[in-house]
């Protein structure tokens, strides 16, 4: 296996992209490598996100840019274009967060969380760590699947 540093967009087993809702550079920056550090995934984009100047094309995920299909692929403030959607069919498990309940991201992933992603990621985050910490497994391992991530 490549070295991790080394590995494409397309080639990732874990993704973690954000979009327009994260507000500004340091928004996307804050949560998405945050959320990637934890659960070693690679960063990307929406075209927004590319536009906005907040990642570097080679990292903008969709129709324009790069079609992936990762194990996990976490969708953080992107609403949803046709244009993106077609770039992340091929994952298995799409997790996204956005605080507009008829994103269009909501009808083609597997888990949704409506509401603030400057809310929920960090508390995500801070489960994953817990729950991934010394299993040496990542995301990608055998975590037991009855274990309930708790928010409160």
């Amino acid at each position: 296996m490549k070295d991790k540093e080394h590995i494409s967009l397309p080639e990732a087993e874990i993704i973690v992209a954000g979009g327009r809702g994260l507000g500004d550079k340091a928004g996307f920056e804050k949560i998405c490598y945050g959320l990637a550090g934890s659960v070693g995934a690679k960063v990307g984009g929406s075209r927004a996100a590319v536009e906005a100047g907040w990642i570097g094309p080679k990292y903008q995920v969709g129709q324009t840019g790069v079609t992936v299909a990762p194990r996990v692929y976490f969708a953080l403030g992107i609403s949803g274009a046709v244009q993106h959607l077609v770039g992340i069919r091929g994952s298995d498990t799409i997790i996204a967060v956005n605080n507009d309940p008829n994103a269009p991201i909501f009808y083609e992933c597997s888990y949704g969380i409506v509401g603030d992603v400057f809310k929920i990621v960090p508390l995500l985050t801070e489960q994953l760590k817990k729950r991934l910490t010394g299993k040496n497994v990542g995301l990608t391992g055998q975590v037991n699947s009855r274990e309930e991530i708790s928010f409160a």
